[in-house]
């Protein structure tokens, strides 16, 4: 028997025609829903012929693999950091964007590989990050899009949410032409030089839905054509049969139990295999809905991930809403152990900065925590995972740069990508012609280093130093004072509270004020606690290096002149 690199699958037939929601198609051969590797004719990531169709396999060409040859990986006794969830600074990012650009100095094969990443954990740590979410990196098709003509044909997936496979990283996220088996070696490499760096591994994880699409374009390679009508949510009384709360067709019937068991084993099958230390759940409340996809209150799949011992120690994070109209912001199903995407932080964030009316006292709320949405049962601040942007929408530069989406390249009618986007762009539209910015430029980093790199990274210190920024308890009158009497106008759009050393850490008060009016606000700054004076931090009106420093500058008086559109942080010292 050969002990590994070959490609192997299965040809299944099966009772039942079309009208009993199954897929049979004895003339395609199928790939392994458990197999730990893919093996496709494909090597290098993004070049294939286009609209080709491989025979009699399936039409991406992706079969089984296995490895019994390597010996067990050499982790050289690092382990896993141990970061508790309300210290979490995450870094989303995708192992392909990330380094593909020639500007990120590696050579031509590593570029947009799991070993890019690895190659830039220092970037990673001079930032102050402590874990690195990546988009999906189970084995997908990045040229689905090219499988048919159609408008969007010139497109490939960098992103990766159509997964082929649950439980074979990505082969050509490897360097360039190298196995499936070097694949994976490369991602255990580099998830063992994230965690010698302090950096923990989250995965985005897409169990909602499979690049097997739908009945009008249908890509039958594995569970689709094994039984249809156990892993994927059908209705056979209706014409349009496979039900579609993703927006990509399918909908994996996840609370069935074998489907269940087969998200766990996958789940697990990373902890124990990639050592990653947690998830992302894209839209994870289509994971919410029985087989017949009506919501419910105690899903037995996400009871079973939160309960599991193996997964006790994992960080789960849903996106508490899918585009079947369901949103659980604030009210996913958790047993305690499940963290959301607040969407809500995001937009309210978003509004409040660019100056929308009546939104200040939302803004205090989501800033302190959102007890609103999540202070119940055992429930902690830490379970918000606030965040401003990420990969769906507009990038943190797009909020101000542009007042409307432009996506009249992508061949959708400019349909795709979020509407609600909430931005400004300060009066000119951006440029919107630069196809470069599809990848990170290192060059653009560099010409950052000393200004806006170095406030970002000088504040994610700040965040994960100082004991009142990273809570473990809701706040309460002790720990907070509001300077508000003007909570009712919906014209006000300055906010400052005091967050006060209540517990005794000895780490100082500290004075935040946000001013999103467009003229200045003469605050008057409450007095510090005794035998202390106010130090500027953070005042992001002043040039670089004065925009932020590290151990405070005096001479702050009884009020504060906050810019317009600017943010003051001071500590009592």
């Amino acid at each position: 028997m050969v002990r590994s690199g070959m490609r192997y699958g299965y040809r299944i037939n099966g009772e039942g025609g079309w009208d009993t929601g199954q897929r049979f198609d004895a003339t395609k051969v199928l790939m392994d829903p458990y197999a730990p590797l893919v093996e496709a004719r494909r090597k290098v990531f993004g070049e294939w012929s286009k609209h080709k169709v491989s025979g009699d396999t399936n039409d991406p060409d992706m079969l089984s693999g296995y490895d019994f040859e390597s010996a067990p990986f050499d982790w050289r006794g690092v382990e896993s950091p141990q970061i508790d969830e309300k210290d979490m600074i995450v870094y989303e990012m995708t192992v392909r964007a990330f380094t593909a650009d020639a500007s990120s100095g590696l050579d031509a094969d590593a570029r947009g590989s799991y070993a890019g990443v690895a190659a830039k954990v220092e970037h990673l740590k001079s930032l102050g990050v402590n874990v690195v979410e990546l988009l999906p990196v189970f084995e997908y098709d990045e040229m689905e899009f090219q499988r048919i003509p159609n408008p969007r044909d010139h497109m490939v997936n960098t992103w990766g949410y159509s997964t082929m496979s649950f439980f074979a990283p990505m082969t050509r996220f490897g360097k360039k032409g190298c196995s499936a088996r070097e694949a994976s070696r490369e991602f255990k490499e580099m998830v063992r030089a994230l965690h010698a760096a302090g950096i923990q591994v989250i995965l985005d994880v897409v169990y909602n839905h499979t690049g097997e699409m739908n009945d009008e374009l249908p890509n039958t390679c594995s569970m689709r054509g094994i039984d249809n009508k156990t892993y994927y949510m059908t209705d056979t009384n209706q014409y349009v049969q496979m039900l579609n709360f993703t927006g990509c067709g399918n909908t994996l019937n996840a609370n069935n139990p074998y489907v269940s068991q087969f998200i766990l084993d996958s789940l697990k099958h990373w902890v124990k295999e990639y050592h990653v230390d947690g998830f992302r759940f894209d839209l994870a409340s289509a994971l919410c809905r029985d087989e017949q996809g009506h919501p419910m209150n105690s899903p037995p799949l996400i009871r079973a991930i939160a309960k599991d011992p193996e997964l006790a120690h994992v960080k789960l994070i849903a996106e508490p809403w899918d585009c079947g109209g369901l949103y659980q912001v604030g009210s996913f199903p958790n047993w305690d152990r499940w963290s959301e995407w607040n969407g809500a932080y995001r937009d309210v964030l978003r509004r409040f900065i660019k100056g929308d009316e009546g939104m200040k006292s939302d803004f205090a709320r989501r800033i302190s925590g959102s007890s609103d949405m999540y202070h119940h049962n055992n429930r902690k601040p830490y379970h918000s995972v606030n965040f401003i942007t990420a990969h769906d929408g507009f990038t943190l530069r797009d909020l101000v740069s542009y007042n409307t989406k432009h996506n009249m390249a992508n061949g959708e009618f400019n349909n795709d990508g979020a509407n609600d986007n909430y931005s400004w762009n300060c009066g000119h539209e951006g440029d919107t012609s630069d196809e470069s910015l599809n990848n990170f430029q290192w060059n653009e980093l560099d010409s950052q280093k000393e200004h806006y790199f170095r406030f970002a990274s000088e504040m994610v210190k700040f965040r994960r130093l100082h004991p009142l920024l990273g809570r473990e308890t809701f706040l309460t009158d002790a720990d907070v004072t509001w300077h508000e009497d003007r909570w009712d106008d919906p014209q006000s759009k300055f906010l400052a509270f005091t967050l006060h050393d209540s517990a005794g850490y000895g780490c100082g008060d500290l004075y935040i004020a946000f001013n999103a009016h467009e003229f200045y606000v003469d605050a008057a700054l409450p007095s510090p606690p005794n035998g202390k004076r106010w130090a500027r931090i953070v005042d992001t009106n002043l040039p670089s290096p004065e925009d932020f420093i590290v151990k405070g500058k005096f001479g702050v008086e009884s009020r504060y002149n906050v810019a317009p559109r600017g943010c003051v942080i001071l500590m009592s010292k």
